[in-house]
Protein backbone atom coordinates (compact mmCIF):
# COMPACT_ATOMS: atom_id res chain seq x y z
CA UNK A 1 0.00 0.00 0.00
CA UNK A 2 1.25 3.47 -0.86
CA UNK A 3 2.02 5.78 2.01
CA UNK A 4 0.19 9.06 1.47
CA UNK A 5 3.21 11.01 2.74
CA UNK A 6 5.18 9.73 -0.25
CA UNK A 7 2.73 11.04 -2.83
CA UNK A 8 3.40 14.47 -4.30
CA UNK A 9 0.71 16.92 -5.33
CA UNK A 10 1.15 16.10 -9.03
CA UNK A 11 0.79 12.36 -8.42
CA UNK A 12 -2.19 12.93 -6.13
CA UNK A 13 -3.90 15.03 -8.77
CA UNK A 14 -3.21 12.39 -11.43
CA UNK A 15 -4.70 9.70 -9.20
CA UNK A 16 -7.84 11.67 -8.29
CA UNK A 17 -8.59 13.25 -11.70
CA UNK A 18 -10.57 10.27 -13.08
CA UNK A 19 -12.74 10.22 -9.94
CA UNK A 20 -13.27 13.98 -10.06
CA UNK A 21 -14.27 13.78 -13.73
CA UNK A 22 -16.61 10.86 -13.03
CA UNK A 23 -18.22 12.73 -10.14
CA UNK A 24 -18.74 15.79 -12.34
CA UNK A 25 -20.23 13.59 -15.08
CA UNK A 26 -22.54 11.98 -12.52
CA UNK A 27 -23.74 15.30 -11.07
CA UNK A 28 -23.98 17.35 -14.26
CA UNK A 29 -25.23 14.83 -16.81
CA UNK A 30 -26.44 11.55 -15.34
CA UNK A 31 -28.37 13.13 -12.47
CA UNK A 32 -30.15 15.55 -14.81
CA UNK A 33 -31.27 12.73 -17.10
CA UNK A 34 -32.34 10.70 -14.04
CA UNK A 35 -34.60 13.51 -12.86
CA UNK A 36 -36.23 13.81 -16.29
CA UNK A 37 -36.71 10.03 -16.59
CA UNK A 38 -38.17 9.64 -13.09
CA UNK A 39 -40.47 12.66 -13.51
CA UNK A 40 -41.83 11.32 -16.80
CA UNK A 41 -42.34 7.80 -15.44
CA UNK A 42 -44.03 9.19 -12.31
CA UNK A 43 -46.45 11.08 -14.56
CA UNK A 44 -47.19 7.88 -16.48
CA UNK A 45 -47.89 5.99 -13.24
CA UNK A 46 -50.12 8.80 -11.90
CA UNK A 47 -52.09 8.95 -15.15
CA UNK A 48 -52.45 5.16 -15.21
CA UNK A 49 -53.74 5.21 -11.62
CA UNK A 50 -56.17 8.06 -12.31
CA UNK A 51 -57.56 6.18 -15.31
CA UNK A 52 -58.02 3.09 -13.12
CA UNK A 53 -55.62 0.87 -15.04
CA UNK A 54 -52.80 0.34 -12.55
CA UNK A 55 -52.49 -3.17 -11.16
CA UNK A 56 -54.07 -4.97 -14.09
CA UNK A 57 -57.56 -3.51 -13.70
CA UNK A 58 -59.39 -2.45 -16.84
CA UNK A 59 -56.97 -3.78 -19.46
CA UNK A 60 -59.53 -5.65 -21.52
CA UNK A 61 -58.33 -3.97 -24.73
CA UNK A 62 -55.53 -1.81 -26.04
CA UNK A 63 -57.75 1.25 -25.72
CA UNK A 64 -56.53 1.73 -22.15
CA UNK A 65 -53.11 2.80 -23.50
CA UNK A 66 -54.66 5.54 -25.61
CA UNK A 67 -56.79 6.58 -22.63
CA UNK A 68 -53.74 6.94 -20.40
CA UNK A 69 -51.82 8.82 -23.10
CA UNK A 70 -54.78 11.15 -23.61
CA UNK A 71 -54.85 11.81 -19.85
CA UNK A 72 -51.14 12.64 -19.87
CA UNK A 73 -51.54 14.98 -22.85
CA UNK A 74 -54.53 16.66 -21.18
CA UNK A 75 -52.43 17.18 -18.03
CA UNK A 76 -49.84 18.94 -20.19
CA UNK A 77 -52.42 20.98 -22.09
CA UNK A 78 -51.40 19.43 -25.42
CA UNK A 79 -53.73 18.43 -28.24
CA UNK A 80 -54.68 14.75 -28.12
CA UNK A 81 -53.73 13.30 -31.49
CA UNK A 82 -51.67 10.42 -32.86
CA UNK A 83 -48.51 12.50 -33.37
CA UNK A 84 -48.53 13.83 -29.81
CA UNK A 85 -49.21 10.34 -28.42
CA UNK A 86 -46.19 9.04 -30.34
CA UNK A 87 -44.00 11.90 -29.13
CA UNK A 88 -45.28 11.34 -25.60
CA UNK A 89 -44.25 7.69 -25.76
CA UNK A 90 -40.76 8.66 -26.89
CA UNK A 91 -40.48 11.38 -24.24
CA UNK A 92 -41.57 8.93 -21.55
CA UNK A 93 -39.35 5.95 -22.33
CA UNK A 94 -36.22 7.27 -24.09
CA UNK A 95 -34.97 9.28 -21.09
CA UNK A 96 -35.17 6.09 -18.99
CA UNK A 97 -33.13 4.21 -21.59
CA UNK A 98 -30.56 7.02 -21.84
CA UNK A 99 -30.29 7.16 -18.05
CA UNK A 100 -29.72 3.40 -17.80
CA UNK A 101 -27.03 3.57 -20.50
CA UNK A 102 -25.25 6.43 -18.72
CA UNK A 103 -25.53 4.67 -15.37
CA UNK A 104 -24.15 1.47 -16.87
CA UNK A 105 -21.23 3.38 -18.39
CA UNK A 106 -20.52 5.03 -15.04
CA UNK A 107 -20.51 1.71 -13.21
CA UNK A 108 -18.23 0.20 -15.86
CA UNK A 109 -15.88 3.19 -15.61
CA UNK A 110 -15.64 2.84 -11.82
CA UNK A 111 -15.02 -0.88 -12.19
CA UNK A 112 -12.21 -0.27 -14.68
CA UNK A 113 -10.61 2.39 -12.45
CA UNK A 114 -10.78 0.15 -9.37
CA UNK A 115 -9.07 -2.68 -11.29
CA UNK A 116 -6.14 -0.37 -12.06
Amino acid sequence: MTDLRDIGIVALEAITTPYRNALYHRRAIVEGIRKIAFRNMAHLIRATEECGHLGGRGKESDDWITEVQNKMLADQGVERNKLNRTLLEWATYYPVQVYLCLLSASVKFYGDIVKK
